[in-house]
């Protein structure tokens, strides 16, 4: 037990990194750096690639936490355009 409590006191002692990851960062700096009137139309997955030279399935996920929406525009019954909505709009 006293083992258990002294690594959990190491633990507690330790600093905590408060940066957020460097994808995130990416993309703050990426939204900062847009124009406002370009930050409220849908993104697709392929546009968001390129700008932040990461994979959609990590930005995917960073972007549901951060209020985002994943919307489809269907064009006759099988294909359809995938698209992300800032919260903004």
């Amino acid at each position: 037990m006293l083992a258990y409590q002294a690594e959990l006191n190491r633990l507690t002692a330790a600093p905590v990194d408060l940066q957020p990851p460097p994808l995130v960062r990416r993309f703050e700096t990426w939204w900062a750096s847009l124009p406002q009137s370009t930050r409220v139309r849908p993104y697709s997955m392929e546009e968001l690639e390129a700008a932040l030279r990461a994979q959609g399935r990590h930005i995917g996920v960073m972007l549901a936490a951060k209020g985002w929406t994943r919307k489809r525009k269907w064009q006759g019954t099988t294909h359809y355009w995938r698209y992300w909505l800032p919260p903004s709009v």
